[in-house]
This record gives C-alpha cells, sequence and structure tokens, in this order.
C-alpha cells in the first residue's frame, strides 16, 4: 500500500470511532509529541498470518504497532484489511477490550468485512467510555 493509501485508511478508522463518539482525532506528523503512537514494525512478531497487529490500553504513550510482514490492503479480502484491524486496535487504545458479539469490530476473530461498520455493542462501548457525538447520530449494524 503506499503511503497515501495507508493514512486514508487509518483516517477512516480513527473517523468510525469519531463518528459515534465524543472523540476528535488529529493527525500529527512524526516529529510531535502524539497520544497515540503509530508504527509498522518488522522482525517483531510471527510473520505472515500470525499476529496482525498489537495495541495497548489507554495510559501516556499509548500505541498501535501493525505487523509490517502482512500483506496489507484496502478494499480486498486476499490479503489483511489495514482499516478492519487499525479499527478493532484504535478501540483497544480507547479502552475497549474483546467482545463476544461475532459482528463486533471489537470481536477477537478477524473476518474480513466489505462494508465494515461499529456494531451496537462497539457503540455502547465506547459510548459508555467518552459520551455520544453531539453533532451526528449513531449508525449501527443491524
Amino acid at each position: 500500500m503506499s503511503k497515501d493509501d495507508v493514512d486514508r485508511e487509518i483516517a477512516k478508522a480513527f473517523q468510525m470511532w469519531a463518528d459515534v463518539a465524543d472523540l476528535t482525532f488529529v493527525h500529527l506528523n512524526e516529529s510531535s509529541t502524539v497520544d497515540i503512537e503509530i508504527l509498522f514494525v518488522s522482525g517483531v512478531y510471527d510473520g505472515p498470518g500470525g499476529v496482525l497487529a498489537k495495541s495497548s490500553y489507554p495510559r501516556e504513550g499509548a500505541f498501535v504497532h501493525f505487523d509490517e510482514s502482512e500483506t496489507w490492503t484496502h478494499n480486498s479480502d486476499k490479503e489483511t484489511s489495514l482499516l478492519q484491524v487499525a479499527t478493532h486496535q484504535f478501540g483497544h487504545t480507547l479502552g475497549l477490550r474483546h467482545s463476544s458479539v461475532r459482528t463486533a469490530v471489537m470481536s477477537p476473530i478477524y473476518d474480513y468485512s466489505p462494508d465494515l461498520k461499529l456494531d451496537k455493542d462497539d457503540i455502547e462501548g465506547i459510548q459508555a467510555l467518552y459520551g455520544e457525538n453531539p453533532l451526528s447520530k449513531s449508525k449501527t449494524k443491524e
């Protein structure tokens, strides 16, 4: 994926949470002090098809590290969807744990979805932590 494609997918993932909760995200350059560090790392995980990414729960210096050995993609079920994995990992950095609801973004099982949406369970969880986005209505996956 190109840097522009990666940036676009990362922005979409953050926006999914901001659309339903009282959250605002701002993209900062590499030399800035950030609240969530996002990196692609190699040689740390178990190679293609294993651990896709790791993240921390909210705290100073929160992070999401994506496995560089994965083949990241957008709009394709052939490899690993950056949007889907990023949305899930950002949920963790915002304070959400895994969900037992199979259709939730926060489900621990990765199944590609061409029409990724937050589940009612995801929305209720994030709103319990941050409140509802005062500017928009929540859209749930039925």
